[in-house]
Formats: structure tokens, sequence, C-alpha cells
């Protein structure tokens, strides 16, 4: 009874390669049946899902699809840590999504299990749970303001706000995967991808659709640079980066209180050229603007800013600085075109005949006369001015909005030429009386500040000593002061009605 019953088999080990010496990750051949699932080397035998980076660059985290999270040095390669407990605090289900919180003290995982969770990245603890209800695809986090936008199987996006552990929106509207989402660096802006060709973008404050517009092909990927000027794209059945301009970066688009019905049709570029495109946004510009620009104040007490895009006027106070950097160093030179055949005067010495601009060129060097157009030339604004001060109850509403016609460098050329004359009736006067009558009405109220910090800054001398002019000097201040009170005001009541909607959440 001590010894064996039957014939003794020789002992052979399993293959110590498959057993030991295997990375985190890696699919070992041979396997411990007492290893129960979510042990401690359950991640051996199944595959890295996700992956993620914290913010100091020190650490990276890696997600299974057997539900455990794993944090490695990014210099030695060690393991660091386990983020693991048993359902229902840990995840019982393939890690989809990984994110890092701006500061990196928090680690947000998102699972098919239906849950994201929120762990404490220093002491690998839990410390919040999300139920989402669907399988999660995927996560993105934003870093300044600590929203969290998650994708699920039922082709919803929540985005949920860590600092409060709350839903805070949902959107939804896609007819299949969502394979891609972004936000705008503010936070302001969800952008969804999607296989169904489509792209749609949504209001996080408001909670609405602003745009939606579908493609050829179904969308793959999207990102949003950092100062949202671009969109960028990819998409199946390509190798290529398409580039999408943000038109409300570029000029005033007013986003309508109702959402898109439907969806608008856009192209990809193709390989034939722009041309295309230039046909399509001719007829675009030859059908006019969509909505027309807001000239009217709506109430009397509001103040309303213009349609002129936002560069137009931003530049103002540093074209100086642009038309320096942009200087080159030697102007280019066009060369003389000559004739084959050049024409000569009659006569026993060959002469070339002169052509009619050195002529003129000549003639107008050995007059004599001088013409008043020449010293003084006189714009188009400048009439204007005179023409509102020739008529004494005329409007300089017209002379705003020829400069908000002009561009920039056309603006300052317009300023410049104003006359130093010191007079009443001068144009710097004129100017000024401009701005007092302009800026109680709290229309164009940007385009009139920028207009005159550019005023100022070019005719800084004359307006310090210009005795005629104070007492308009001092209308205007004392304008400006109750505008900017007028305004500071409203904001401050806006600033308590989103503080007190904040704090009800």
């Amino acid at each position: 009874p001590l010894g064996h019953s039957s014939s003794i088999e020789p002992f052979l080990p399993p293959d110590p390669l498959a057993v030991r010496g295997r990375v985190p990750g890696q699919i070992a051949e041979v396997e411990e049946k007492r290893r129960k699932r979510g042990g401690q080397a359950s991640h051996e035998t199944t595959l890295a899902k996700s992956v993620c980076i914290s913010p100091c660059g020190n650490y990276g985290i890696v997600g299974y699809s057997c539900g455990r999270i794993d944090k490695y040095n990014m210099q030695s390669g060690k393991h660091r840590g386990t983020f693991w407990a048993y359902p229902p605090l840990g995840h019982s289900s393939s890690i989809f999504g990984l994110a890092m919180s701006g500061l990196g003290d928090e680690l947000v995982s998102g699972s098919f299990d239906g849950t994201v969770k929120v762990w404490d990245f220093d002491k690998r603890k839990l410390l919040h749970t999300f139920d989402i209800g669907s399988p999660v695809n995927q996560l993105y986090m934003n870093t300044e303001n600590s929203l969290l936008a998650v994708t699920s199987d039922d082709l919803q996006i929540r985005v949920l706000d860590l600092s409060s552990r709350k839903i805070v929106r949902k959107f939804q509207g896609h007819s299949n995967r969502i394979t891609d989402l972004c936000m705008s660096s503010d936070g302001r802006w969800l952008i969804s991808a999607s296989a169904d060709c489509t792209m749609k973008i949504f209001d996080i404050p408001t909670s609405r659709l602003i745009d939606w517009v579908r493609f050829d092909k179904a969308v793959t990927g999207v990102s949003m640079s950092p100062s949202g000027d671009f969109v960028c794209t990819t998409h199946s059945d390509s190798v290529g980066l398409y580039l999408w301009a943000n038109r409300t970066h570029f000029a005033n688009v007013f986003l309508g209180a109702s959402s898109p019905s439907h969806a608008v049709d856009l192209s990809l570029p193709s390989s034939a050229g722009p041309l295309a495109d230039i046909a399509d946004d001719t007829e675009e510009a030859a059908a006019g603007p969509a909505m027309l620009p807001i000239t009217e104040q709506l109430l009397p007490e509001l103040i309303t800013f213009s349609t002129v895009p936002r560069p137009r006027w931003q530049i103002l106070a540093n074209l100086d600085t642009i038309k320096a950097r942009n200087k080159p160093l030697e102007p280019p030179q066009a060369p003389q075109q000559a004739p084959f055949f050049l024409p000569t005067l009659p006569g026993l010495e060959p002469k070339f005949v002169p052509n009619e601009e050195e002529r003129e060129e000549e003639e107008s060097k050995n007059s004599k006369i001088i013409h008043l157009s020449e010293l003084r030339p006189s714009t188009k604004f400048i009439k204007l001015l005179r023409k509102c001060r020739i008529a004494q109850h005329a409007s300089f509403s017209d002379c705003v909005r020829h400069l908000s016609e002009l561009s920039p460098a056309q603006v300052d050329l317009e300023i410049r030429s104003l006359s130093p004359s010191l007079d009443e009736d001068g144009e710097l006067a004129l100017f000024l009386d401009m701005l007092i009558e302009e800026l109680p009405t709290g229309r164009n109220f940007e385009l009139l500040q920028a207009y005159m910090g550019s005023f100022i800054a070019i005719h800084e001398d004359l307006l310090l000593a210009a005795s005629p002019l104070r007492d308009r000097l001092e209308r205007l201040r004392d304008l400006e002061r109750r505008m900017w009170l007028k305004l500071k005001d409203k904001l401050q009541k806006v600033l308590c009605l989103v503080g007190a909607f904040a704090h009800r959440q």
C-alpha cells in the first residue's frame, strides 16, 4: 500500500520558456490550471487592449482583456503596480479605454462591462465607479477642465465631470459605430466621427448639435488643432490626412438657435486638384451669404459686437510689428522689358524714342505748377467725415461701415492720413466726434475700441498738445468709462447666474 500500484512514467516539466520568462501581454502556450481568472498572473495569457502614458512621461499604463491594469516604468520597463480588484469593485471584462487627469493624480479606465472607474494613481485604490449601462468603446479626456467623453455600444456619447463625479451631458444621433471623438482645447466643442460617414460637432454648454457633415467614405479618426483653427480627419480606404478649416476661427459665423436637420454633403479632395472645390466655392459665393449680418441694435440697453472677422480688427494693435517682420531685405525689382526693335529719333546721331511714362515724368519734373490735390489727398473716408460735418443731423454709421470693409493696413492708412490740424473743424476733431456719437449706441463695440486704440497710438503727440480738442477728449474719456462700467455690470450678472446654476447641479 505504501508503494506504486502501476508503472512509473517519467516526469517531464512544462517548457520553461512558456511558463517562465514571459513578459506582460505575451500569450503563453502552457498555463497552470490552478490560477484563477483575475489572479496575479492572469494578464500573462491575455491581450493588451489599451495603453496610456502619464502626464509626467515616467509611467506607462496597460489595460488587458482580463480587466487588469498594470503600471510600468518607461525607462526601466519594470512593473510598478496593479490597478485591480475583485468584481464588482474591479473590472470583469476587457479594458477599452485609459486616460489620465491633467495633474496625473487620477487614472480613468473604461471596460466592456459597462463601467468607468476612477483610480488613485499613487495608491492604486478605487475612488469612484460610473455605471454607463452599455459596453464602453473608448475614452477621451480633456485635461483643461476634467471633462471625460465616453462612447459605448448604444451609439451614445456621455460627458462625465470628474470633479463632481456626475454625468453632465448625453449626445446621440449616429446610426453606426462611433470610431473616434475629440474635444476642443477650451472644452466647449465635442467632435464625433462614425462609420456611417458622418461627423458631428456638439456644443457642450448648450447641449445641442451645431454642425453635421457627411463624407464620401467612413470616418476612422478625427482630431482638432490646439488653437481650434483646423480639424484633421482620416477615412477608410485612404492613407491621406484631410485638413478642414474652421470657419468660426476666420470669420463670424452665427450658429442658429435650432440644430441642423440634415447633414451637409462634403466631398473629399481628389488627386485631380482643387478645381472642383473652387467651382463649388464660386457658386456658393454667387448665391450670396446664408445669413445677413446684424446691423441694427436689438435693444437699446445691449452692447452688440460687429460681424467683422476678428483678425481684421485684432491686427491693428500689432500692425507695425507685423510689417517689420514681413518686410523683405531687398525689395523685388522687375526687369525692364525692351522691345525687339528700339525706335529712334530722326537725325544724324541715333537717339532712342522715350516711352510715354518717361516723357510724362520728365515733363512733371520740369513743370512748376503745383496741384493742391497732390499736396493733400482726400480719401473716401475723409470725404464721408466732412459730409457728416456739413449735414447737421447726419450719422457717422456710414463712416464706421466704410472702415469695417477695409483691410487692417487700409484702416491704418486712413487713420494716418488724417490732417494734423488741431482746429475744431479739423479731421482729428471729426474722428473724435465719430467715436463720441457711435459709442453710446452700443453697436460695433469691439471695432470702435480697436479704431480708438489705433487713433490714440498714432496721433498721441498731437492729442497731448491739442488744447482745442480737450473738451472732446474729456467727453470721450467719460463716455468710455461709462460704457466699460456698463459692460462690467452685465458680465457680473452673467457670472452670478452661471455660478448659481453650477451650484444647483
